[in-house]
């Protein structure tokens, strides 16, 4: 399953400055690079709607028959007091919040 899901980053993951990584556990990461807000929410849904559409079967579940993926976004130009943190911390509090309002879509930050 994780197998498949990060082959299907990686075709996903094409332009110069995309990049994905896996985090732990089931979670992974994708930097996405010079992309604004609407381009973040479209790139975003283009995964969600891609690992979607492999059909992998989710016996882990009660609630999915098949595998979904909630995502987490932030889309912000870094200034001198960013830090990796602040951009993770951003984008984990969004991917709860996916996951809160009933999985299998995408909640994006600024």
């Amino acid at each position: 399953m994780l197998i498949q899901v990060s082959h299907k980053l990686k075709d996903l993951c094409q332009r110069p400055g995309d990049y994905a990584f896996r985090l732990g556990g089931e979670e992974f990461g994708v930097l996405a690079a010079n992309l604004d807000y609407q381009g973040t929410v479209e790139f975003a849904e283009i995964i969600r709607k891609s690992i979607e559409e492999l059909n992998i079967l989710n016996g882990y579940s009660d609630g999915a028959k098949h595998l979904t993926v909630s995502i987490g976004t932030v889309t912000k130009v870094p200034d001198e007091t960013d830090t990796v943190d602040n951009y993770m911390a951003i984008a984990d509090a969004c991917l709860y919040k996916a996951k809160e309002l009933g999985r299998n879509q995408v909640v994006t930050g600024e």
